[in-house]
């Protein structure tokens, strides 16, 4: 049940981040990723830390990322969208969010890198192509969306064996009624 609720609260902040962003509010989407990762963290008991660090590390890989593409030329963001820079905040949020779901809907990844890769480079251009078509994000043709593929490609199995060394990942699997989590 909990990768039940833990995909389908990603879905949701997804979706409200990259809408609130192209409609001019990209706080609303923050907050509401904010909102979904304290509880995430809250779940996640005993292994907090271990979550957080997961985090902020995909927060990082995505800002370094995302700024070089924006640097690069190969993606703008509308003045709209913007929020904090060159990669704005709610694109860092994205990225956090979808940290949130290695350990737990997306845990069947781990161990399977090349999957990891592939499943990045087309669901993660496919994020963007999607972003774009809303209007929180601009890419500049064909090129930019392989960068993107390729930028996917890498840091989707890298993320996805960074949540697998965790070293309570390979214990017991939470649940919402395992003591672990009070």
């Amino acid at each position: 049940m909990l990768n039940i609720v833990n995909f389908f609260t990603f879905q949701f902040a997804w979706i409200t981040t990259v809408y609130f962003a192209a409609i001019g509010r990209p706080y609303v989407g923050v907050l509401i990723t904010l909102i979904w990762i304290f509880c995430h963290l809250y779940a996640a008991g005993t292994h907090r830390l271990a979550e957080l660090h997961l985090l902020l590390t995909a927060a990082v890989i995505g800002y370094l990322i995302d700024s070089m593409q924006v640097l690069s030329g190969s993606l703008s963001f509308p003045l709209q969208t913007q929020l904090g820079g060159p990669s704005p905040l709610w694109m860092v949020a994205l990225w956090v969010n979808f940290a949130a779901t290695l350990n737990y809907s997306m845990k069947w990844l781990h161990g399977h890198l090349f999957l990891a890769a592939l499943l990045g480079a087309i669901a993660g251009s496919f994020a963007y192509y999607a972003g774009s078509r809303l209007g929180a994000i601009e890419i500049k043709g064909k090129p930019a969306l392989i960068m993107i593929a390729i930028q996917w490609l890498i840091a989707t199995p890298l993320l996805v064996w960074f949540a697998a060394a965790q070293p309570w990942v390979n214990r017991a699997p939470l649940t919402s009624g395992n003591s672990e989590n009070k």
